[in-house]
């Protein structure tokens, strides 16, 4: 699956803050320049969202410049 918009993303999971519920999916997500005011969190939310398992939804998405690299 891949947008338009993102040339570059990294999905991990953060804590809940029910320690029941266990980790969320999170999103750290590198866009395109061109893409960079037009495309919103929710945007990316929904696109992921409507396309994977309930367990695999995204619950949030960072936007940064980019992702380290080793």
């Amino acid at each position: 699956m891949k947008h338009p918009a993102v040339k570059e993303v990294y999905v991990t999971g953060e804590q809940a803050e029910d320690p029941s519920v266990g980790q969320l999916p999170v999103a750290y997500v590198v866009l395109h320049d061109e893409y960079r005011s037009r495309v919103s969190d929710k945007d990316l939310i929904d696109f992921v969202n409507s396309r994977v398992a309930f367990y695999k939804k995204l619950r949030k998405v960072y936007f940064v410049d980019r992702l380290p690299t080793n």
